[in-house]
């Protein structure tokens, strides 16, 4: 890859260009999401991710273009990873570069993964990472859609 990937810290400012990421209803539906609304995603990453000091944020440039973003939070025992990356950017390394490099960054261990079974991407992704799969479930998503989800693991 000659692609430049370089992570910063992500910023209200870019919240639209987020947005616009979230709404790809291929990625929504890999994912098993779904899809909020401009004022609910804009509500719902102010207030749970820029406004919780404790959630670690980095937003993904590729070539100095905003392309996705990484979080590592708590939820409610574990530690755990995300990432949402663009379509056009995808297929590309972006996301197992970025998070290797934001996974440099965290002292935190073990870290959790949730992804989606369909999301093979993101399965790949985490596994060349060197996550482990520890768990298979079921969630239901707020559509009341049921998912097939694993659970990864590094130690």
């Amino acid at each position: 890859m000659t692609d430049t990937i370089t992570l910063r810290d992500a910023v209200e400012a870019d919240i639209p260009a987020l947005f616009e990421f979230h709404s790809d209803p291929e990625a929504n539906k890999k994912g098993g999401f779904v899809p909020r609304t401009s004022e609910a995603f804009t509500k719902h990453f102010t207030e749970n991710v820029l406004g919780k000091e404790e959630v670690i944020k980095k937003a993904i440039l590729l070539d100095g273009k905003l392309v996705g973003y990484l979080l590592c939070f708590y939820a409610k025992t574990q530690w755990e990873v995300g990432y949402w990356i663009r379509r056009g950017a995808r297929g590309k390394g972006v996301a197992t570069n970025s998070m290797k490099a934001f996974l440099a960054l965290l002292t935190n261990r073990p870290l959790f993964a949730r992804v989606a079974q369909r999301n093979i991407g993101s399965v790949k992704v985490l596994e060349k990472l060197g996550f482990e799969r520890v768990e298979e479930y079921i969630h239901t998503n707020e559509a009341g859609e049921k998912i097939p989800d694993f659970l990864y693991k590094l130690a």
